[in-house]
């Protein structure tokens, strides 16, 4: 489909009201209610919220930090007249931001790591209001302003001799001991570099900040931005814990994000065993057709669903869909199967031999409970189209007849809109404004 047309098919969700969604930080929020100064108290400090920036990125806010993953506003090319461009405009503008803590990035491909964002963050994320760098960051002389700082950078082990030392010509502003490599299983507690780039900011000690460490995870992809540089630097998952303000006893926060991944039931097996359970998981949805050529390096949705089986994830999001046009499969196709799939473990599906549809029909042959790796959408009928109303689902239906409202899901593993944002177990206090979604 065209742009417009694609845009139509994905729904994105009312500007975002920062200030509701207790966008707050020891820096305050930047929201137009707060731009006179800081917030001193937030209510929400220990809410876990994610919000969807569009394919990969999210800003995921939890224990007073702010974290971004894989952020991309630009094409997925390295040039920006051709390559493939957004579909659907992020719905989160990068000036709209909160204070961003930390970034994570999992691999080097274009609709993963964008160099205009990363250039934008590393020199406009000040504050509420942000000012152009040549006259807030750079003195006279061309050096950098003593209380600039901007996001740690955690990235997969290679990345940055490759490419944050050479972006560092150009971007003169970025402080490479920000920038933290992670081999596989490798350990980063970035809880310090954070703590110093608020006293920076406030130009006043900070006390101790909660836990925040990442570990590197594998999982099974490939790098490369250009044709001499195929696999050399690496590609990972990321297993982040965060602890909670005012409870330090209290378990950590934990998050994951998958990056970009075929699925390795081992791999995922034993990042559960390792690391789970998570509070929230990332996983790609989308990008997975034809799978004879695709099934190696991108997950479908019914292998996500059986990845969030895996690593025991609470709730989980789906992300890599609905903002470029990467592969052949519809646009707007891969959360219409996430909820199939999701369908299939609450034992809600029957077999295509009914003979209409929504029809109750007992088939042992159905693996419900059983792996869904080797599940399709093509493989089944919905008994109850009250809860997923849709016409049918197998061969020769269109996308336009495949009817899902997934974006009112309320199950454990659902997509968001773009620009919604998704609070997730503790509820804030009802005296709380109403977030705007």
């Amino acid at each position: 489909p065209r742009p417009k047309e694609a845009a139509a098919r994905i729904p994105t969700a009312s500007t975002i009201d920062w200030h509701a969604l207790h966008r707050f930080s020891p820096t305050g929020c930047r929201c137009d209610k707060c731009a006179a100064g800081g917030a001193t108290e937030d209510p929400y400090v220990n809410q876990l919220a994610v919000t969807w920036c569009g394919h990969s990125a999210f800003v995921v806010t939890v224990g007073g930090y702010s974290v971004l993953t894989d952020p991309v506003w630009s094409r997925a090319s390295p040039v920006q007249f051709a390559g493939p461009a957004r579909m659907v405009p992020s719905a989160v503008a990068m000036e709209d931001l909160p204070y961003i803590d930390v970034v994570t990035i999992s691999h080097n491909h274009y609709d993963h790591l964008d160099t205009a964002a990363v250039t934008n963050l590393i020199r406009f994320n000040h504050g509420h209001k942000t000012e152009k760098v040549s006259s807030s960051c750079l003195s006279k002389t061309g050096q950098v302003d003593g209380n600039f700082t901007h996001p740690v950078f955690v990235v997969p082990i290679g990345m940055k001799t490759r490419w944050f030392v050479p972006l560092k010509k150009s971007v003169p502003e970025l402080d490479l001991d920000l920038v933290v490599e992670l081999m596989w299983w490798d350990t980063a507690d970035v809880a310090a570099a954070v703590a110093g780039n608020r006293a920076k900011k406030q130009q006043k000690p900070v006390g101790e900040l909660p836990l925040f460490k990442v570990v590197a995870v594998p999982v099974q992809h490939w790098s490369t931005r250009v044709w001499t540089d195929f696999n050399k630097e690496l590609w990972c998952g990321f297993d982040i814990a965060i602890g909670t303000v005012q409870n330090s006893s209290a378990p950590p926060i934990k998050l994951f994000h998958c990056g970009d991944t075929g699925y390795y039931e081992q791999i995922f097996k034993a990042i559960g065993e390792a690391c789970g359970p998570f509070d929230l998981a990332m996983l790609p949805i989308g990008a997975y057709e034809p799978r004879h050529l695709l099934f190696e390096q991108h997950i479908d949705p019914f292998e996500a669903v059986q990845i969030h089986q895996d690593i025991k994830a609470k709730h989980s999001v789906g992300m890599h869909w609905g903002t470029f046009m990467l592969t052949s499969e519809a646009i707007d196709e891969a959360p219409k199967a996430l909820a199939v799939a999701m369908a299939v473990i609450d034992d809600e599906v029957v077999s295509p031999i009914a003979e209409e549809v929504g029809a109750v029909v007992e088939d042992p042959t159905i693996p419900n409970k059983a792996k869904l790796s080797h599940l399709r959408k093509s493989d089944f009928y919905h008994s109850d189209p009250s809860k997923l109303p849709l016409k049918a689902i197998g061969d020769g239906i269109s996308s336009s007849d495949f009817v899902i409202p997934y974006y009112e899901c309320k199950k454990p593993f659902r997509a968001l809109k773009h620009g919604e944002s998704w609070m997730i177990g503790q509820q804030p206090p009802a005296a709380a404004p109403e977030a705007k979604l």
